[in-house]
């Protein structure tokens, strides 16, 4: 059986973009949010980054994911922003966690992004699907290897002229897209915690 780079027509799928900076990681989910936008029209995508040009409901708080009921797709650019395993908000990696193992049987597409493979925790590495590696070359060409959960390279390299995408969403955005008001409320509740 051949491997789809992304299986936008399964029920479910989860895809990391993962890089250095400016290699294509948001364009390359973008990109994917958009195909699924057009394959699915009714069907409602999340984004915790400005969408122009498709419709899509905002993402900015992990509280979302507890009450996400219905069959969609999620943009999550720098999702380690949220779910960063080497600070003190563990409780956002258990929040993803759930809803990561979740998603398979919500029917929804992930669509994330991280500038390191280990940033994520270990059992959101374990139920992504698919792994890719973009670059962008001569200045307009998205190159993106993708692997499947297996570490297996998955042919061919996928190509597209990345001017079709960029109109898509702000590149120049800051990623850091949390409420930042719940986040601090969560960090003071936290120190609160640990100070008796």
């Amino acid at each position: 059986m051949r491997l789809e780079p992304f299986p936008l027509g399964a029920e479910s799928v989860r895809c990391v973009w993962w890089g250095e900076l400016g290699k294509g990681k948001t364009l390359g989910a973008v990109r994917q949010v958009v195909l699924f936008h057009e394959r699915f029209p009714s069907l409602p995508i999340y984004s915790n980054i400005p969408l122009f040009d498709i419709p899509y409901r905002k993402f900015d708080s992990a509280a979302l994911l507890f009450d996400l009921k219905e069959e969609c797709a999620l943009l999550l650019d720098e999702m380690w922003t949220m779910a960063d395993s080497h600070n003190c908000l563990s409780l956002l990696n258990d929040v993803l966690t759930m809803f990561m193992l979740r998603s398979r049987k919500k029917r929804w597409r992930v669509f994330y992004t991280e500038q390191h493979w280990r940033q994520i925790d270990l059992r959101i590495r374990f139920i992504t699907d698919r792994w890719v590696e973009p670059e962008i070359r001569h200045g307009f060409i998205l190159w993106e290897n993708v692997k499947s959960k297996e570490n297996v390279l998955i042919p061919p390299p996928q190509r597209s002229d990345a001017t079709d995408y960029h109109k898509f969403y702000d590149h120049q955005a800051d990623p850091f897209t949390l409420d930042v008001a719940e986040l601090r409320a969560r960090w003071l509740k936290f120190r609160k915690s640990r100070m008796g």
